[in-house]
Formats: structure tokens, C-alpha cells, sequence
């Protein structure tokens, strides 16, 4: 059964088995790095689902998909091996100065809801559902690594873990020389200016972004249509003829940086026309 950190009527009990657990985590110094590797991998797999759900374009990034696999693995292998441990030495050490009801200590709830097992499959429940049952479990770990007081956990995955932080920040906040597109305001920021809101599920936007994620690349005008989805493409249009219907999204685009404080002559720098072939994005940083 699990630890009740929250119940009042047992107060004393609690305190007393969190007393006796610290005693055996202190003499188990690969349950610590257990510990921590549980609370960092775990909130940046909350992270992940975050911009899984954000996901705009709908284009499943291969590398965060194994960023989620490898996280998943490293929290559910130390989960393991922390519950081993804790048992073993509660059943040999302490089981019986325990309740019976804590002879089984499993601080950070049953187990850590992992929402799939990839990012490519579509979630059985609903995005705010999974967000729910993600951070439920996020608060469970969170409350249990705050009361057990424990400072300064090392991680033999510290290296992974700050990789995976960097990467997941790209997917957040996108900029393009004085430009910035914020997706968790949402808001586009020119030169550090008043934010325009903006809705994420616009073309324009989505258009935006494409561009974003291939700075200095060209993207052909049948990827932006078939990407968007949008009605311009067709599997009967050539590139040239896909390129004249998205004439328009790129006008739009441009009326909406315009709102945001970009003159006329940057964003034509900003994005560069390849008349047959598609767009390029033209960044200084």
C-alpha cells in the first residue's frame, strides 16, 4: 500500500516510516541517483507531452520521440530498482517496527503514468486528460523528493538530461533575427516589441513555423501545401502551379508581421521567393 503523504489521521506513522526511510536511503547511495534520475527524467517527460500537444504542424520529430523513449526507459529502470531496494531492506531491516500497511513503501505512488509508448501514436484519451494524469503523477514525485529532503542527488544520465533540456527548448520559442515566435504565450515579438497574439492553428502561422524549422533551407512549395493541408494542394499540381495558389498564405503572413512592428522591406529580405522551386528563411541568428 502506498505512503499516505497526505493524510493527517497518520501523521505520526508517516513520520516515523519517513524517519526509518531516510535511514535506509542514506546507506544507499544508488538509490538516490535513483531518486533524481525519477524527478528530472519524469519533468522532462512532462515536457515532451507538452510540446507533443502543441505540436502545430502535426510532424513527429523523430529525435524527440527517442528523447521520449530513452526518458521513459531511465525513469521506469530506476523506479525499479529503487522499489527492489527499498523492500529488500524494509523486509530484512525494519518490516517489523512497521504497520503492516507500510511494509511496502511506494513513495512516489503505484507507479509513473507514461501516456504511450511513442509520440507517433495518437493518445487514447484526450489531450487534457493525459496532460492530468501526467501531472498528478508529476506532484506525487515532486511531493515525495521535497519530503525526503535529500540535497544534491549526482545522476549518471546528468549529461543526457541537459541535452534533452536544450533540445525541448527549441520547441518552444523560435527566432529569426529580430523575430520571435513564442509558443507558450503564444505571441509573435518583433524586436523585443509589444507580443501580437496569435492562434496557432492560423496557416499563417503553421506556414511560419515550417519556414522556422528549415532556416536557410529551401522548402518547395508542394511541402508547405501538403504539410498545412491546406486546399492549395493537389496531387495533379506541379510545384510551379502549388507555388501561385500559396501566393496569398505569404501575403497574409506578411500583413501579420507587419502588425507585429516588421517593416515591408524586412520581410521581404525575411523570405526569399524561389519563383519555380519555393521559400527559403533568410536569419542572422
Amino acid at each position: 500500500m502506498n505512503i499516505n503523504i497526505n493524510s493527517n489521521g497518520y501523521l505520526e506513522e508517516s513520520n516515523h516510516e519517513l524517519s526509518l526511510l531516510k535511514q535506509v536511503l542514506l546507506k544507499q547511495p544508488l538509490v538516490l541517483e535513483d531518486i533524481e534520475n525519477i524527478k528530472q527524467g519524469y519533468q522532462l517527460l512532462a515536457k515532451v507531452v507538452a510540446i507533443s500537444k502543441r505540436n502545430v504542424l502535426d510532424v513527429i520529430d523523430p529525435k524527440l520521440n527517442n528523447c521520449y523513449q530513452e526518458l521513459v526507459k531511465i525513469v521506469k529502470s530506476s523506479y525499479e530498482n529503487f522499489e527492489q531496494i527499498i523492500n529488500e531492506r524494509y523486509n530484512t531491516d525494519s518490516a517489523k517496527s512497521l504497520p503492516d500497511f507500510y511494509s511496502n513503501p511506494h513513495i512516489f505512488g503505484d507507479y509513473p503514468y507514461f501516456p504511450f509508448t511513442s509520440i507517433f501514436e495518437k493518445p487514447l484519451d484526450s489531450w487534457d486528460e493525459v496532460e492530468n494524469k501526467l501531472n498528478e503523477s508529476l506532484n506525487r514525485i515532486t511531493q515525495a523528493y521535497t519530503l525526503l529532503d535529500i540535497k544534491n542527488n549526482k545522476t549518471n544520465h546528468a549529461s543526457f538530461f541537459n541535452e534533452v533540456e536544450k533540445y525541448l527548448a527549441n520547441f518552444f520559442k523560435f527566432t529569426c533575427g529580430d523575430l520571435v515566435l513564442d509558443l507558450e504565450i503564444p505571441a509573435l515579438i518583433y524586436k523585443n516589441g509589444t507580443p501580437l497574439p496569435i492562434q496557432l492553428k492560423r496557416k499563417e502561422i503553421q506556414f511560419l513555423i515550417l519556414l522556422l524549422r528549415n532556416k536557410g533551407n529551401l522548402v518547395s512549395y508542394k511541402t508547405v501545401a501538403e504539410t498545412l493541408d491546406t486546399n492549395y494542394y493537389h496531387p495533379g499540381l506541379d510545384n510551379l502551379a502549388t507555388g501561385e495558389k500559396l501566393r496569398l498564405l505569404k501575403n497574409d503572413l506578411g500583413k501579420m508581421l507587419l502588425q507585429a512592428g516588421m517593416s515591408r522591406d524586412t520581410f521581404k529580405q525575411m523570405i526569399t521567393t524561389h519563383a519555380t522551386k519555393g521559400y527559403v528563411l533568410n536569419c542572422t541568428t
